[in-house]
């Protein structure tokens, strides 16, 4: 696996913390068995008590947590509840552990159901935790009840054009920017600001 440059775990099946780790810890002695040299990514919120963090640390060479964040309003209406309970103060808590504990930080985010003043005002609160550009995809209905869920401003184009321009412009003066491959629905396919981007599409 000496070719491999990240491996995703992303799985919301595991009962508690201690079997997310144990998965987590028993991927990474398995691949690096295999001269894996890369990144162990994971996808989710499990991951909270700080011993946990540590022993990632400790354990793996290079972590990266994507946490599951999804919306910042009708968490409770569209979430299930063990995820809806983790409060967006909680998820900021997280995301400084996993700063301090040097991991690639980043977070979920699915464009559509938050009118754009919320989205506005938590993209920014929550661009001091991340190291990594956040993961932006676009609210898909796949039923006509799903409509339900989408905020009105989700109606016009100008909402995800004004939400592409803010989130270059918050993050115009870092290193951080998309990776159209990690998002099904992303907002960027072929340009981020002024730059060519040259990630593939699957």
């Amino acid at each position: 696996m000496s070719f491999l440059e990240r491996i995703t775990i992303c799985t919301g099946c595991f009962k508690n913390e201690q079997e997310t780790l144990d998965h987590i810890l028993m991927v990474y002695d398995v691949v690096t068995s295999l001269a894996f040299p890369g990144i162990i990514h994971y996808i989710g919120s499990q991951i909270q008590a700080p011993d946990a963090f540590k022993k990632i640390r400790e354990t793996i060479r290079y972590f990266m947590y994507t946490f599951t964040i999804e919306c910042f309003s009708k968490r409770r209406h569209i979430l299930r509840p063990s995820k809806a309970e983790i409060t967006l103060n909680k998820y900021k808590s997280l995301m400084r552990l996993a700063l301090e504990n040097r991991f690639i930080v980043n977070y979920i985010y699915i464009l559509g159901i938050d009118s754009f003043s919320i989205f506005q005002k938590y993209t920014q609160e929550f661009r001091e935790y991340t190291n990594y550009f956040p993961s932006i995809n676009l609210f898909q209905p796949h039923e006509l009840k799903h409509y339900t869920l989408c905020s009105k401003d989700a109606n016009r184009l100008d909402y995800y054009l004004k939400s592409r321009v803010f989130l270059e412009n918050m993050y115009a003066d870092s290193n951080m920017f998309p990776v159209s491959w990690e998002c099904y629905r992303p907002l960027w396919y072929y340009t981020f600001k002024s730059q060519k981007n040259t990630s593939i599409r699957i």
